[in-house]
């Protein structure tokens, strides 16, 4: 009997711009999501505008976004707080959520990531 190597990936909070929404069936939404953190990028603790600062100021390696399996999922966070500070905060190895009041999430399947485009949907 042969094993298959379980290997989680890893926890990453990415910046992300909706570029489309269809609507396929009154229950069923396309949405589809481009932005640079798509691809491998490093936090920058110096800046204030970033959804992803680490604690400590130094910078976190991030890879490009995969989605190998049948059952993966996102997880997309909307909060009503311009500042950003309802936002989960990105570590070296996960992501640490503070408590919010303001902050809704929605898990989402995704389809298809175009690594020529920049696209994930």
């Amino acid at each position: 009997m042969s094993r298959l190597a379980v290997r989680p990936l890893p926890l990453v909070l990415r910046e992300l711009e909706v570029a489309a929404v269809h609507d396929v069936t009154p229950r069923l939404r396309r949405i589809t999501l481009t932005g640079p953190q798509l691809f491998a990028f490093s936090t920058d603790a110096s800046r204030t505008d970033t959804a992803t600062p680490s604690p400590g100021g130094e910078p976190v390696e991030l890879p490009t976004f995969s989605s190998p399996g049948f059952d993966d999922h996102v997880k997309c966070i909307f909060t009503s707080d311009v500042g950003g500070s309802d936002l989960p905060v990105q570590l070296p190895h996960g992501i640490e959520w503070p408590p919010s009041a303001m902050r809704v999430a929605r898990d989402y399947t995704p389809t298809r990531f175009d690594p020529v485009t920049g696209e994930r949907r």
